[in-house]
């Protein structure tokens, strides 16, 4: 853990510049979160690690009541709150800070749209977006063989609600009974 960096997260996330500023969200004086901040950044001589600190469990119960993700503060992983979806969109420009060696990231046409029946597309052009999903054991690599698009209206209640995101393995060309299909 790199407890500098959870810091500046921390920091950024409150819009505070100054450990003075952190130390008072934390309810802590800013002495004592000098000297975990200290304790933290420096290894024990004997055993080479890091030692404990009353900071860390005072991060931890501040994201609990402040709906923060731990992970993004201690490891800069996605989402930021608990609050936020699994899956981020991003568009291209700032794919890059969504994505980890644990996300993939699939192009999400947001202009179309997937419902029983026709689904649509919307004559407007859209800059293209992303949405980043943490990557699962069963899923293939291939350029482009995921795509992502919005659903549409209720007909597809209880299986798939209206306005969920569906991830689409457009490799996939074989039929099989009693599962949900997108033509494209």
């Amino acid at each position: 853990m790199d407890i500098v960096r959870a810091i500046k997260r921390l920091k950024d996330y409150y819009g505070i510049k100054t450990d003075a500023s952190l130390a008072e969200v934390l309810e802590m004086s800013k002495s004592t979160f000098s000297e975990n901040v200290k304790k933290l950044t420096i290894p024990k001589k004997e055993t080479g690690k890091q030692t404990s600190s009353l900071l860390i469990d005072i991060i931890l119960k501040r994201c609990l009541k402040d709906d923060i993700n731990p992970s993004y503060i201690f490891a800069g992983k996605y989402p930021i709150t608990a609050a936020q979806k699994t899956a981020q969109t991003a568009n291209a420009i700032d794919l890059e800070k969504y994505i980890s060696p644990d996300t993939i990231s699939i192009p999400y046409f947001s202009d179309i749209r997937s419902s029983m029946g026709a689904g649509g597309v919307d004559d407007v052009e859209v800059e293209k977006e992303y949405i980043v999903i943490p990557k699962f054991d069963n899923m293939k690599a291939g350029r482009n063989r995921y795509q992502a698009i919005k659903v549409e209206g209720d007909s597809m209640l209880p299986n798939i609600a209206n306005n969920s995101i569906i991830i689409v393995d457009t490799s996939d060309k074989f039929t099989i009974d009693n599962a949900v299909y997108v033509c494209v």
